[in-house]
């Protein structure tokens, strides 16, 4: 990156720190890679296309970022001025539509394993893909650590209108957006110690994640880190009901994620609607009270504990609803099951205290682990709740003179580590999709999850509508195949009155057969954290490395081959250590030295080197540079430089000091003195001016 094409530095939000450090570990190929893609079909004008494109990147500063970590304290965004999409084209025409089919799906899986190179922006790529006379596929890839699930709309929305325009030959000018850097500045000013009391009250008594079902002991798996967002893909431009299925959609890792999905018909999910609003709740609040439930069911515990995800835009902040960035995050929910409580006051409790959580959507959910209490190796949840309600507002395809059609649009949301995750849309018909780890579970018993979750939500809503229809009992154990939505009652009248009924939970959950639960294969839990023999620390280097990781991750050991994040650890554990080792070996320690070597023996190995060829923090020698143009500002003071410029005013890098004085002062020499030390030193002359629009010194 050139200093010249630099606009602006600042630090990463929690969410991004998590897919960094994830991505930068590299536990998958293709984590948090987000493909958009669809059909175009009219007389598509690919200069303006590409235009459009050009103008989206130009006015969103968050699609011109790159990120920076290497010898770096803490990890910084980086946005540069002009950036250039790779914008690829090829012609399919020649093949027939099922050899086109194959080609897209080829594309898009070799287009997800290409990654990124997070320093190197523009973290976004187009592909055109000429099928026929007036046929196209486009996709958009990117990575998640830009932006959320609500962007997409609003980029698609706005990319449509400059295209409009400029295939007319004309220009188009939108109001000014705010820069993602405004929401960095607005996190710096939040109050950490009432989001920690929130989080320990919150969370208090809570002694161990929530299991997902029985446990299946046929093999065991490596433990995943479980900082990182969920996928959220961007929402259909065409709405339609899908079809149950079982396949993974081109693109995604089959063998190692699974999907299972299905959809209540439009009339079930009318009710559903109704139901909430005639009790001022939310459709999300059911759902999640209807996984809290399942949860119970499947694991015998009264107080469960699972991830949803929340849309993390701070409604104070001037301008949240246009910007472009990533906000979203993932938070615990935790839920206590009485058999005896009304469905429908419980329901309510839930969306208080979703309520509650509004304030402090902006958590890190390294901070949360830690108030937790629970060990660094332990997960808070291993499941999470996904529900789209983004807002899609694609007026602009009704207009007379619009020139293509869109359709086929479909979103490939990028793979966590979490064992399941409950995608769930609510339009006409409210779609529900199950992603799952296929080394945690099966396909038989993530069917046998979703046939319980319509069970349960058809007998909320026959319960409180009439006339009432007893849904049937779930099978004995669940079969390969579609049956599921054999589950779903037969309503006999057109229009069903809400009646108002009193329906226990223990009386709701009676309808999930006790013998019917899932198997799920455990994690691998490291000697570590167990009693089992660990190799020992070799080196007096290894035992001071050793003795900051149990610290820091709450074990009681760790061997030497051990790897930092199988143990638990994530972006927030990670810095802590860095820092700690800094401060130990009084060597300067790159935060990618525990991506490159996450092992003690490893890692010790390579501060031992860097101490013995003397790079310590020894500052290098002062070297007098030419004063006859203008210099530019050091990395770190560039960063302050537009810290300064977004929060004029603000007194946070200020340092003041006050020494007191005793004794008989001699004023001029110590205004001597003092003068004598700002000679010295030009760092203390110097002031700071804008020249073309760089930063001087």
């Amino acid at each position: 990156m050139k200093n010249k094409n630099i606009e602006a530095i600042y630090p990463l939000s929690a969410p991004q720190q998590g897919m960094l450090f994830e991505t930068l570990y590299g536990l998958e190929s293709g984590m948090h890679v987000e493909q958009f893609t669809c059909t175009l079909r009219g007389n598509l004008n690919i200069l303006a296309f590409k235009q459009g494109w050009e103008r989206i990147v130009e006015r969103h500063s968050i699609l011109r970022t790159g990120f920076v970590w290497k010898e770096q304290q803490q990890p910084l965004q980086v946005v540069l001025r002009r950036v250039e999409v790779p914008f690829e084209q090829q012609d399919w025409r020649e093949y027939q539509l099922l050899e086109q089919q194959e080609q897209l799906a080829a594309y898009l899986s070799s287009d997800r394993t290409r990654n990124f190179n997070l320093s190197q922006p523009p973290l976004m790529r187009l592909a055109l893909f000429h099928l026929a006379l007036d046929t196209y596929q486009f996709v958009w890839t990117h990575h998640h650590i830009l932006m959320d699930g609500w962007c997409g709309p609003l980029v698609i929305k706005e990319f449509l209108s400059f295209y409009q325009a400029f295939s007319k030959n004309s220009d188009l000018q939108l109001e000014p957006v705010c820069s993602y850097s405004k929401y960095i500045a607005w996190l710096k000013k939040q109050d950490l110690s009432q989001i920690e009391t929130f989080w320990r009250t919150r969370l208090q008594g809570f002694v161990k994640p929530t299991p997902l079902g029985k446990i299946n002991h046929q093999a065991e798996l490596p433990t995943p880190c479980l900082e990182a967002e969920p996928p959220i893909p961007t929402p259909r431009l065409e709405a339609e009901p899908p079809t149950p299925n079982s396949q993974a959609e081109p693109g995604n890792e089959k063998e190692r994620y699974g999907e299972e999905s299905t959809f209540l018909p439009a009339q079930v999910t009318a009710d559903l609607k109704s139901l909430a609003k005639a009790n001022r709740l939310t459709l999300n609040t059911i759902v999640q009270g209807i996984w809290a439930l399942l949860l119970s069911h499947y694991s015998g515990e009264k107080d469960v504990v699972f991830g949803i995800t929340v849309s993390g835009r701070p409604p104070d902040l001037p301008g949240i609803e246009s910007m472009v960035g990533l906000f979203i995050n993932t938070l615990p929910l935790r839920v206590k099951i009485d058999t005896q409580t009304n469905l429908l006051s419980w329901l309510q409790d839930i969306q208080t205290d979703n309520f509650a959580l509004r304030q402090y959507e902006h958590s890190h959910g390294g901070q949360i682990h830690e108030w937790s209490g629970l060990p660094g190796f332990l997960p808070l949840f291993e499941s999470i709740l996904v529900f789209e309600n983004y807002p899609v507002d694609l007026a602009i395809l009704q207009a007379e003179d619009f020139s293509i059609n869109i359709s086929n649009s479909r979103s490939i949301g990028a793979q966590t580590k979490y064992a399941l995750t409950l995608l769930v849309t609510a339009d006409s018909t409210l779609q529900l999709k199950f992603v799952y780890d296929r080394r945690r579970f099966e396909s038989a018993d993530i069917k046998l999850i979703l046939e319980h979750f319509l069970v349960l939500l058809n007998t909320i809503n026959s319960t409180y509508f009439r006339p009432e229809a007893e849904p049937p009992t779930p099978r004995s154990q669940a079969q390969p195949g579609n049956e599921i939505l054999e589950a779903l009652p037969r309503f006999l009248e057109a229009e069903p009155r809400l009646s108002k009924c009193h329906l226990e939970l223990g009386k709701l959950l009676d309808k999930i057969p006790a013998d019917q639960i899932p198997k799920v294969r455990p994690l691998k839990i490291s000697a570590s954290s167990t009693s089992k023999q660990v190799d020992p620390a070799r080196t007096p280097i290894e035992e001071v490395v050793a003795g900051i990781w149990t610290q820091i991750l709450g074990l009681n050991q760790v061997g030497i081959d051990d790897n930092f994040f199988e143990l638990g650890g994530h972006s927030l554990l990670a810095t802590q250590v860095i820092s700690r080792l800094r401060e130990a070996f009084k060597v300067e320690i790159p935060l990618s030295y525990l991506f490159e070597s996450p092992t003690i023996a490893k890692l010790a190995s390579k501060i031992e080197a860097k101490m013995k060829a003397g790079l310590g923090l020894i500052a290098p020698p002062i070297v007098p540079v030419a004063r006859d143009q203008n210099l530019p500002l050091s990395f770190a003071q560039q960063r302050l430089w537009f810290l300064d410029r977004l929060n004029p005013g603000d007194l946070t890098y200020n340092i003041p000091s006050a020494v007191r004085l005793t004794g008989s002062l001699n004023l001029t020499a110590l205004e001597r003195s003092l003068n004598e030390v700002v000679r010295r030193h030009e760092a203390l002359r110097t002031h700071f001016v804008e020249v073309d629009g760089q930063p001087m010194q």
